[in-house]
């Protein structure tokens, strides 16, 4: 199997490039990945096994005031 790990903090980083606010949260879903469970959520600090293809993720910004 061709599966990668990959962290919260470099999925992030793909879809939010540079540096962040300390008041900027990032929440996370992900589906079709090759770790068990398939799909879920991910947090700050966690891994996941992502396929060559087909593995997607979901990243959400939000500031807390």
């Amino acid at each position: 199997m061709n599966a990668r790990t990959v962290t919260f903090e470099q999925i992030v980083q793909l879809a939010f490039p540079g540096q962040h606010e300390p008041n900027v949260v990032f929440s996370m879903t992900y589906r079709h990945a090759a770790s068990t469970p398939h799909a879920g959520e991910l947090g700050a600090g966690g891994t996941v096994n992502v396929k060559k293809k087909g593995t997607v993720f979901n990243v959400t910004r939000t500031v807390q005031s």
